[in-house]
This record gives structure tokens, C-alpha cells and sequence, in this order.
């Protein structure tokens, strides 16, 4: 059994290693860089969630109320399981604190490693708004994985970590949108 872990690890850092200091650019620095740091922003902390409402609410109006507070639920609960219920009890070391030889490329990174809450947040998040709005779903999955991406590229994060974010935050996703419409089915008929 450790040698499989053995095997993925060593494919995780091989892979890791290409994208982070192989396949680089000097533009891609600073758009990945832009890309993975741009939560911390306060246009983004605030800006995201008013026009995320002012857009639900045109196509959807109170049912958009509705489907503004499942994304956020949804988004708090999938942050707090990678977080609290992964990260805590895996404690797998991010890249550089494990020795492995990465251009750090953003110096907002702590705590463990395993999952990615970047890559299962933008993964939740973009897959509600695809099952809400379909026709726009390449765009969205494109801003997901340009994200779960970069954590990769700056150096914070292994591939298997960004996958396994990835595949929760879509999990999450999936789940609570079935959950949310059937409540809104049955409890709120007229919304």
C-alpha cells in the first residue's frame, strides 16, 4: 500500500515540477499569480457577491434570493469540509515545506495541503452557476480550472490536491443544488 502512495507522490511532484517551474512564462507569472490571489482583494470580497445577486435576481428574481443563499451555504460548507474535516486530519505539507524544490510565487499560502479549498470553491461555485445558467458552462469551468491551475503553478499546491478539491467542490455542488430545488419545489412553489 505505501507504495502506492510512494508512486503517486513522486507523479504528483513530477508533475507538479513541470507546471510550476517548466511550462512558465513571464506573463503566465503574473496572471496566475493575479488569478490565485485575487480572493484577497476587497473588490472581490465585495464586488463578486453583489453582482452574483444583482444577476440572479435579473433572471431568476426571488427565486435569484433563493439560489444566492444556496451558493453561499453550499460554498461555506464545502470550504469548512476541505478545511476542517480534510486538511486537519490528512496534514499533508504543502510543496516547499516538504522539500520540494518550487518557485514560490505568492506568499499567501498556510496550512496544510490536502485538498485544495481554491480548487473546491471556484469548482462549487462555477458548477451551481453552470447548472443555473447551462449555456454558459464552458466559460465557467474555464474560470474554474484557470484557478485550481494556479495553485499548481505558484507553487502551493500538488496536483492530486487540486483534483481532489475539484472533484469535492463539484460534489457539493451537485448535492446541494438537487437538495435546494427540491425544498424550493416543495416549500417555496411560488418562488
Amino acid at each position: 500500500m505505501s507504495s502506492i502512495f510512494e508512486s503517486i507522490q513522486k507523479f504528483d511532484e513530477w508533475l507538479l515540477l513541470l507546471v510550476n517551474r517548466e511550462w512558465t512564462s513571464t506573463f503566465a507569472d503574473w496572471f496566475f499569480l493575479f488569478v490565485t490571489d485575487l480572493n484577497r482583494t476587497t473588490v472581490y470580497k465585495i464586488g463578486t457577491p453583489l453582482l452574483l445577486l444583482v444577476v440572479l435576481w435579473v433572471f431568476f428574481k426571488k427565486r435569484g434570493l433563493f439560489y444566492f443563499a444556496m451558493i453561499f451555504v453550499t460554498m461555506a460548507a464545502s470550504d469548512f469540509a476541505c478545511n476542517y474535516l480534510i486538511k486537519k486530519n490528512v496534514q499533508r505539507l504543502r510543496p516547499p515545506d516538504a522539500g520540494v524544490d518550487v518557485i514560490l510565487r505568492t506568499e499567501f499560502h498556510g496550512g496544510y495541503s490536502f485538498t485544495s479549498n481554491h480548487a473546491s470553491n471556484i469548482f462549487c461555485s462555477m458548477t451551481l452557476l453552470s447548472l443555473l445558467f447551462p449555456k454558459k458552462t464552458k466559460y465557467f469551468l474555464t474560470v474554474a480550472f484557470l484557478v485550481a491551475y494556479s495553485r499548481m503553478y505558484v507553487g502551493v499546491h500538488y496536483p492530486t490536491d487540486v483534483i481532489c478539491g475539484a472533484l469535492l467542490g463539484t460534489l457539493f455542488a451537485l448535492g446541494s443544488f438537487r437538495l435546494a430545488e427540491a425544498i424550493r419545489k416543495r416549500k417555496f412553489p411560488n418562488v
